[in-house]
């Protein structure tokens, strides 16, 4: 058995140790950043569903990410053919969806979550990318989400999931949502 290689990393966060095994490798970079491909997914709180993809390439990269199904009732969005290849996703049960996260200094209230260019992961393969979303039937691009009361999921639950890549502790309705959401795009 190899032993896992872990690197210290600089971030706004401080100092932290990553695992390289546990980087997700971002093949076509992100939006307005291509030349980004390896981040790691760093939890900022146990206790909050916001974490940091932060960039490995680049210490001063860093976005803040959430799970939308722990602060909201319902995302639906569509991962293309070609998507599910470049992710080698063969389910729904491998896929991770995480939103942007902006608060704008000085104004917390003003937070919102970018509806509009999802990050897709497959936490077994660990790979990602972002997944523009064309047609959100009407709603709006960014959802401002600190007037509204968070979905039932349990955020610290969401943010371990996402962070161990331990599917079965997400919750089912992301699995479900996706998977249906799947089928008619194949169909």
């Amino acid at each position: 058995m190899a032993k896992e290689k872990i690197i210290t990393i600089s971030t706004r966060l401080g100092q932290r140790q990553v695992s390289l095994d546990r980087a997700l490798r971002f093949p076509r970079g992100l939006i307005g950043h291509p030349e980004k491909h390896d981040f790691a997914l760093l939890r900022i709180h146990r206790d909050t569903p916001f974490m940091v993809l932060q960039s490995l390439e680049d210490e001063k990269f860093g976005l803040m990410v959430a799970d939308p199904y722990t602060l909201m009732e319902e995302y639906d969005l569509t991962i293309s053919d070609a998507e599910q290849s470049l992710l080698r996703a063969h389910g729904p049960e491998q896929i991770t969806v995480l939103l942007t996260v902006t608060i704008p200094p000085g104004r917390p209230e003003e937070t919102c979550l970018n509806l509009s260019g999802p990050l897709v992961l497959n936490h077994e393969a660990r790979l990602g990318l972002q997944s523009p979303q064309a047609d959100l039937r009407g709603k709006p691009a960014k959802f401002f989400f600190l007037c509204r009361e968070p979905a039932d999921a349990s955020p610290a639950a969401a943010s371990t999931a996402i962070s161990t890549g331990i599917s079965t502790e997400i919750d089912t309705r992301i699995s479900t949502r996706i998977s249906t959401r799947i089928s008619k795009d194949a169909a």
